[in-house]
């Protein structure tokens, strides 16, 4: 007969297990270690542990994100959330402008071809409000045109995406900006 013998052992790794397999009729003893990853959870309640411990790293980045699509909208947040990430939604330029003011996000994400306008105005606006004059700008759209790409540049965003957006970039992004934020 056989007989397995496990053991545990919660490391910042992740859960090790070992497990010895004793076979009785040969007297041979065979050992196999299994690591398995941190769930997710986990994995997030170590980072935030090693975060504590850095020096400014237990600062967050402001995030607004503005589209017309509720979709849109709610899913990126979702998304910045777990990343980290406060965040604040707007669904019109209207209520973005109002919310940038009260809430002087470092980072904005704003979709610049709405239904009812377009994101010139609203930047301009957004560049005069004092605390926001360094915010990170970035425009989400779906449109290709060089008319649009010539409208963010002077509409002094600091990037443009397009959609599908690439979210490892995007992270990489809002990493980035939280380590100039804190320095």
């Amino acid at each position: 007969p056989c007989q397995m013998v496990f053991s545990q052992l919660d490391s910042p790794e992740g859960v090790i297990m070992t497990a010895m397999q004793k076979k009785h009729v040969e007297g041979l003893t065979s050992q196999a270690t299994l690591t398995r990853r941190p769930s997710r959870q986990r994995q997030q309640w170590l980072l935030s542990e090693a975060i504590q411990t850095i020096p400014g790293m237990n600062q967050s980045l402001r995030v607004l994100v503005v589209d017309h699509c509720h979709d849109t909208v709610d899913s990126m947040a979702m998304l910045v959330e777990l990343w980290g990430y406060q965040v604040a939604k707007a669904y019109e330029f209207q209520s973005a402008g109002e919310l940038a003011s009260n809430s002087l996000p470092q980072v904005l994400l704003m979709e610049t071809a709405l239904p009812h306008g377009n994101g010139h105005p609203l930047v301009s606006q957004l560049r005069q409000i004092p605390g926001l004059e360094k915010s990170l700008l970035i425009s989400i759209t779906g449109d290709t045109s060089e008319h649009h790409r010539r409208f963010c540049k002077e509409a002094d965003f600091d990037y443009l995406f397009l959609k599908p957006v690439n979210l490892a970039i995007l992270e990489q992004m809002l990493q980035l900006e939280l380590k100039r934020q804190i320095r």
